[in-house]
């Protein structure tokens, strides 16, 4: 007769060992996906900027404004370009 509460017993752990299983999974598909991986590395290039700014602003205003103008830099040729003719 100590089998039956033995039984019962191990089904419930079993089924909350299935529920905390698939709850971790859930986390970890929520973690990975792509857009929460991409805000975790846009905070973590933020932050970092936010830190070299803080202790050279100089440095970081030209190194952004370098990396601005090779972004932009056929938009700003083509508009000198027309602005001169």
């Amino acid at each position: 007769m100590t089998a039956r509460p033995r039984l019962i017993l191990a089904d419930q752990q079993r089924t909350a060992a299935r529920a905390q299983l698939f709850a971790r999974i859930d986390q970890v598909k929520a973690r990975l996906a792509p857009g929460a991986l991409a805000d975790d590395a846009m905070n973590g290039i933020a932050d970092r900027a936010t830190r070299i700014a803080a202790r050279r602003p100089m440095a970081f205003l030209g190194a952004a404004a370098a990396v601005g103008f090779m972004i932009l830099r056929r938009p700003v040729l083509r508009w000198l370009s027309r602005r001169r003719t």
